[in-house]
């Protein structure tokens, strides 16, 4: 993946969408030698967003089973995000 410093991507904006939407490349942004974005083909993004969805269809079922073998017990804000924190902990490991 090509990385270009913001600086650069002002002199070469339409050459970069080009290379980009037709080429199906993606590039990095960089600012001050860090990267801070990236531009892709919309189709990748489309993608990326059917993968999201996905996912948080599959955490609303897991949570929504947790109700029910709980007894159908409301859970608390706090405790809601207590689970969800555990939850995100452990799938870093």
């Amino acid at each position: 993946m090509e990385a270009v410093n913001v600086t650069e991507l002002r002199k070469r904006f339409a050459d970069v969408v080009s290379r980009v939407a037709y080429g199906k490349e993606r590039v990095t942004i960089a600012k001050h030698g860090r990267r801070v974005a990236v531009i892709m083909p919309v189709e990748d993004a489309d993608y990326l967003e059917r993968l999201e969805d996905e996912r948080d269809a599959h955490e609303a079922g897991a949570r929504l089973a947790e109700f029910h073998r709980s007894g159908g017990k409301a859970l608390s804000v706090g405790e809601v995000d207590r689970r969800a924190a555990a939850r995100d902990r452990a799938r870093k490991r």
